[in-house]
Order: C-alpha cells, then sequence, then structure tokens
C-alpha cells in the first residue's frame, strides 16, 4: 500500500547540560497518541481562553497567556501552583510569552504604549530579563509589529512579521542585526504564522491555512531543514493533532518529549499536548490516510477505501484510536470539494464504528447534508427534551461546526447549524451573531439586522454588532 507523509519526527534535544525537571509530569495523566488538554482546571480551564505555552530550562516553571495576560506557574509539593499573573503583564493586552536559549529573558507582545501609561498601541515585541527572583521593567525591541518569537540554542531568533510571513533574525545589544525572510517552501502566498523552531534549527512547526490538504481554519505543519538551507516542503501535522477548528501556536518541551500546542476545537482556547513518541515511532514511515483512501474512494470503488482504511489500521496500530478522527477528516475534505454525498457516507461509518461519537453534532450534521430543511426542530424534539442540561461546551461545538460549513461555502448548510444553535441556546450572544453573519453573507440584510440587534440586546459590550448595525442601518 503506498503511503505518504503525514506524522514526522519531532525530536529536541536539549540545548544545555542543565538537568530537565521532568516533575511537570507529576499528577497529570500523560498524553500517548492523542492530544489531551494540559493541566486541566489549572493551567487549561473551560471559562477562559488559554495559550502561548513555554517551561523553564529545569522544567520547573511554566508560562502562558490567558485572556490576554501572561501568567506563571511552579511546580511545588507534587503539583503545580495556581497561575498568578506576572508583575509586568494585567494592564495591557498581551500574549506569546517565549523565553530565549540562555532562560534569562523573557520575549512576548504587547499593545503596551511606549511610555508605560496610556492607550494601548500595535503590537510590538518587548523582552523583559530576570533579576534575582523576579524581572526588570519591560523594553521594546522594536516597532515592527512583530510577532511569536521563538530560539534556538545559538541565539536565532525566528518569529512572524506583520504580514504573516516567517523570518529570523539575531539578536545583539537588545537590537535585531538582520531580518532574514524564510524561503520557498515555507513561506508562499498563504499566512505562515506563529512558527516553533528546534533548537538545532533542524525542523520548523508552524500554523497555517489555505494549504492544500487543510482540515480545518488553520493547521499545524512541519518541514525539516536539510543543513544547507533547503527546507523540505511543509507537510500537514495530520487528525491526530489538528482538527476542523484552529491549530497553532506550537511549543516542544526543553527535554523533547511533548510537543504543546493551542486549539480552538471545544470553542474556546485551549492548550493541549501530546506524546512526541507517536511521531518518532513513525520518523521512517512515509504515509496520508487521507490521500490513500480518498484516492481510493474517487476511483469509483469504496470497498476498495474500505480495505485501504482497514490495511492501513493494522499497518499503523498506534493511530487505531483515531477511527473517528481519520473518516471525520476525510469528511472535512470532502465538504471541500463539495461532495457532499461521500461526506454523508463517512458520517454514517463513523457511527456506525461509534454510536456515541458526539450524536448531536454527528446526526446534526446528516440532516444539513440530507438537505433536511427543519433540523432545529427535530434536534429539540431528540436531544433537548427532558434534559435537565445541554452538554457542556455544546454551543461552542455547534458553533465551530457552522463555521466550517461557511469557510468551505455551503452556505445553506451554514445557516441551518447556527439556527440550530439560536433554537437551542436563546439567551447566547455569540449565537445570534454567528447566525447574522450567515444571513448576511447570503444577502438576507434584514434578517441579519434583526438577529445583529438580538445579540445586541443580549449583550450591550456586542461590538462587533454595533459597528455593523452601524453600517447597516442608515
Amino acid at each position: 500500500m503506498k503511503i505518504v507523509n503525514l506524522f514526522i519526527l519531532i525530536f529536541l534535544l536539549s540545548c544545555t547540560t542543565e538537568k530537565f525537571n521532568d516533575s511537570y509530569l507529576f499528577n497529570l495523566k500523560q498524553p500517548q497518541f492523542k492530544p489531551a488538554v494540559f493541566a486541566p482546571g489549572i493551567i487549561s480551564t473551560p471559562t477562559a481562553n488559554e495559550r502561548d505555552v513555554c517551561i523553564s530550562k529545569a522544567g520547573d516553571e511554566l508560562i502562558f497567556s490567558r485572556n490576554g495576560q501572561i501568567l506563571h506557574s511552579v511546580f511545588s509539593d507534587g503539583e503545580w501552583s495556581q497561575p498568578t499573573v506576572m508583575p509586568f503583564s494585567g494592564t495591557f493586552p498581551e500574549f506569546e510569552a517565549q523565553l530565549d536559549h540562555t532562560g534569562q529573558r523573557l520575549y512576548y507582545i504587547s499593545r503596551r504604549p511606549l511610555s508605560g501609561v496610556g492607550e494601548p498601541e500595535n503590537w510590538q515585541i518587548w523582552y523583559t530579563d530576570r533579576d534575582g527572583q523576579g524581572w526588570q521593567e519591560p523594553q521594546r525591541l522594536n516597532d515592527a509589529g512583530d510577532f511569536y518569537p521563538t530560539f534556538t540554542s545559538s541565539g536565532l531568533m525566528y518569529f512572524t512579521d506583520a504580514n504573516n510571513d516567517l523570518y529570523r533574525t539575531r539578536v545583539e545589544n537588545d537590537t535585531l542585526i538582520s531580518r532574514e525572510s524564510l524561503p520557498a517552501p515555507v513561506n508562499s502566498d498563504q499566512a505562515e504564522y506563529n512558527a516553533f523552531i528546534a533548537p538545532d534549527e533542524s525542523y520548523l512547526i508552524f500554523s497555517s491555512h489555505n494549504r492544500s490538504g487543510e482540515l480545518g481554519r488553520g493547521d499545524l505543519y512541519i518541514s525539516f531543514h536539510d543543513g544547507s538551507g533547503i527546507w523540505t516542503e511543509p507537510r500537514q501535522m495530520g487528525p491526530g493533532i489538528n482538527s476542523p477548528a484552529l491549530d497553532y501556536c506550537p511549543y516542544v518541551s526543553p527535554d523533547g518529549k511533548y510537543l504543546f500546542f493551542t486549539s480552538r476545537r471545544t470553542g474556546n482556547e485551549e492548550i493541549y499536548w501530546i506524546n512526541t513518541e507517536i511521531i518518532e515511532q513513525l520518523r521512517h514511515n512515509d504515509f496520508d490516510f487521507i490521500t490513500g483512501f480518498m484516492a481510493a474512494w474517487e476511483s469509483g470503488d469504496p470497498r476498495g477505501a474500505w480495505q485501504y482504511y482497514d490495511d492501513f489500521k493494522r499497518e499503523f496500530a498506534a493511530f487505531a484510536e483515531f477511527d473517528g478522527m481519520l473518516l471525520d477528516a476525510a469528511k472535512t475534505r470532502f465538504l471541500q470539494q463539495g461532495d457532499t454525498g461521500s461526506a454523508l457516507s463517512m458520517l454514517k461509518r463513523i457511527l456506525e464504528i461509534y454510536p456515541d461519537y458526539q450524536p448531536l453534532l454527528v446526526n446534526l450534521e446528516k440532516l444539513v447534508l440530507q438537505s433536511e430543511t427543519e433540523s432545529a426542530g427535530w434536534i429539540l424534539n431528540n436531544f433537548a427534551t427532558g434534559q435537565d442540561s445541554l452538554p457542556a461546551g455544546l454551543e461552542r461545538q455547534i458553533n465551530v461546526l457552522g463555521y466550517q460549513y461557511l469557510q468551505n461555502h455551503l452556505l445553506s448548510q451554514a445557516q441551518n447549524i447556527f439556527a440550530v444553535n439560536c433554537e437551542l441556546f436563546p439567551e447566547s450572544f455569540n449565537v445570534f451573531d454567528s447566525y447574522a453573519e450567515i444571513l448576511l453573507a447570503r444577502g438576507d440584510t434584514t434578517a441579519a439586522i434583526t438577529n445583529y440587534k438580538k445579540s445586541l440586546d443580549l449583550n450591550a459590550q456586542n461590538d462587533n454588532a454595533r459597528t455593523i448595525l452601524t453600517r447597516l442601518v442608515k
């Protein structure tokens, strides 16, 4: 069976002789072959947006972003401490904190004004140096509008520029010495952003969207460096890591054991981690389930496609638990091609294998793919009736699903999905905002205005609805 690369080696050698303390693993359920939410309830919480992890060389400090603030947690007495806002953060929006190769300087992006007081300014990279147990007054690195710094063991800084291309530079005397754009095929006419560079520059993991093979609204890709200046064609890292939502902000722990990344697969931003052994295990394998499966399916021989599916699972037993994810990825590709019939076949197979696989969402998709116009009533009658409460996070999941269809230009299906959310969550301003967006996209301005007003009535702070209504209502 011919198979093309999907998961690649992610392996990181520590750039220091300092012993790494793997204490951050204590009291955490360690992920193996499937991404898991990192430190739920402490670092990742269901009601906030967390992203941008970095870990100290010793493995006993963790720095990350939550709702536009930079937080710090310390491992002590067998567990991570409740995070606290770092002393320089909390006044202005700030994200993407990363320690440099020395571990003594922290870079991050901020809208902090140069004077430190006044109204927020444009995003810039700032830094602060350790001062004993604390941190010095932050300093602005430059005013170029760059993002997401990441460092090699020699001190090279990779970053994203304001146009969403990847660059590298060197910082000397607190100044950027040069700005070198990464060559094709890493940079392209699409957006490349939020990269992690291996300390030895052997590989680069970054986020991108609108590339061939995309699974969601932004996926993680990996490119390898051959040592002579040549980067390999970036490879989408597959349905075991990527999802139909935005997946981005990669980071590999200093011991090279875990890949961390941020995902919006539940609707809000959460930090996930996955054991890099799965990628090391498959370093020499060359496979891509989606390419092989779809080639067999599109040849007009569904039986051959399902044989490919069975062969794949036998050959790559580590991925057996990804059954649903693999088929869901094939469903997404069919949707991108406008082949709703094949997408429906994938959903039916998912339910055959996993009868409880997100039943409400899967059955909702079945309805919209079959062009059922009464999907909202059907969902209410078959799932909501008699329940004390709906599943946690369902509102976000349905919205993510709706935007997946919107992104693939399946507007009538997206409208049905957003309508379901309005029926299920009539007190949520966000669902009416999304519903108004699809109505506007379909040219129904009158109905869009009605729903934007409903959203604003539910939340007077919804600036998006207010801005659009100002434009629509003369």
